[in-house]
């Protein structure tokens, strides 16, 4: 019995070592700081990813952190189709939330993530897998430079939010 023991132990030790390493899916990101105290103040953030002509749909991870301060607020997250979700925050509270998007285009490829009430601050980021484009036109903005990594915008500030506001 003691033998059935040592052996197992053993092998539940080699387990650790020689199991495959854990590897991430996604191999691209971006994000985007939201603040109603910003000159102007924030209004929006968009996020998303495109696919390349003739490719599979991208989908991506998103993620969001929103703080409500002094009082209760909530955040948005809008589709393309019309449809949304909102999410309570609690008065001097943060709240995270993590979805799997981007399998549906033309509904969930990008999101509008707006804020109400207390929520004053959020970060919204992306992680997406290699080949995902950028899916906002920079260009469209006073002084904007083509990206192709901004998988996140705040409007009304950020170069390519013209075209994040056009695609809603």
């Amino acid at each position: 019995m003691k033998k059935i023991v040592v052996t197992i132990a053993i092998w539940m030790g080699l387990s650790v070592f020689l199991a495959p390493a854990a590897q991430a899916s996604h191999s691209l990101s971006d994000h985007g700081l939201f603040c109603t105290c910003s000159s102007p103040s924030d209004t929006a953030v968009y996020a998303g990813v495109r696919k390349v002509a003739g490719a599979r749909n991208f989908s991506y991870t998103l993620n969001i952190s929103a703080t409500a301060s002094g009082s209760a607020g909530a955040f948005r997250i809008n589709f393309r189709d019309g449809d949304s979700m909102g999410f309570t925050v609690p008065a001097d509270s943060t709240i995270s939330t993590s979805h799997a998007l981007g399998g549906v285009p033309g509904v969930d490829d990008i999101v509008k993530i707006t804020a109400e009430g207390g929520v004053n601050s959020m970060m919204v980021s992306v992680q997406a897998a290699a080949g995902a484009q950028d899916p906002f036109n920079e260009t469209l903005d006073a002084g904007g430079v083509a990206d192709h990594s901004n998988f996140v915008v705040t409007a009304p500030s950020e170069a390519g939010s013209t075209s994040a506001a056009a695609i809603f």
